[in-house]
C-alpha cells in the first residue's frame, strides 16, 4: 500500500506542475479545449485542479486520451516519442 501511495503522490505533483504551466512548450489553452471535447475525458475540475487530492483527476489530465487529443493519429510517431 505504501508504494502505491508514493506513486499517487508523484502523479499528483506532476499534474500540479503541468496545470501551473511548469512544462515548457505545453499550451494550457489546449487543455481547456480538451474540456470541451467529450472524447478527451478531461473535466473542468481535473483541468483546474479543484480537487487537489484527487488521483483520478491527475490521471485524467495525464491520460492517453489527452495524448490522443494533443497528437491526433497522423502524429503517432511524435506522440510515441513523448510517452
Amino acid at each position: 500500500m505504501h508504494e502505491r501511495e508514493d506513486h499517487n503522490h508523484v502523479l499528483k505533483r506532476v499534474a500540479h506542475h503541468v496545470r501551473n504551466g511548469g512544462v515548457p512548450n505545453v499550451d494550457l489553452r489546449k487543455f481547456y479545449e480538451a474540456t470541451l471535447d467529450k472524447h478527451s475525458g478531461l473535466t473542468e475540475a481535473a483541468f483546474l485542479g479543484k480537487r487537489k487530492q484527487s488521483v483520478g483527476d491527475a490521471e485524467k489530465l495525464l491520460s492517453f486520451a489527452m495524448a490522443d487529443f494533443f497528437f491526433p493519429k497522423k502524429d503517432i510517431n511524435h506522440k510515441n516519442s513523448l510517452l
